[in-house]
């Protein structure tokens, strides 16, 4: 049941995970080694974030075409589509499908 609590949750915003890592490297400098297991974490937890946000700037354009076009899928809409999901296939987004949460 706790998972679908964490589902629920908002996602931090970049801003927000840079603020926590700066926090955290300060603890690993400060405090040691015991900290970097957080600190590795959020670095990848902001990755994910930068890469999540470049997805929807690359479906903006697709949607402003679908709409544009009166709701009508164009061929061009369409092939950036496919291109959007191929790129997410192949950065691993696809393999686990809890992680394509917005």
């Amino acid at each position: 049941m706790a998972r679908s609590a964490e589902f629920l949750r908002p996602q931090p915003s970049p801003a927000e995970l840079e603020r926590i890592l700066a926090v955290a490297a300060y603890l690993v400098v400060r405090h040691g080694e015991a900290y970097t297991p957080t600190f590795e974490r959020l670095e990848h937890e902001l990755e994910e974030a930068r890469r999540r946000l470049g997805n929807r700037d690359r479906a903006r354009p697709v949607l402003a075409e679908l709409m544009q076009n009166g709701g009508h899928v164009g061929a061009n809409a369409i092939a950036k589509l496919q291109y959007a999901l191929q790129a997410s296939i192949d950065s691993g987004m696809m393999a686990n499908p809890a992680s394509c949460t917005t």
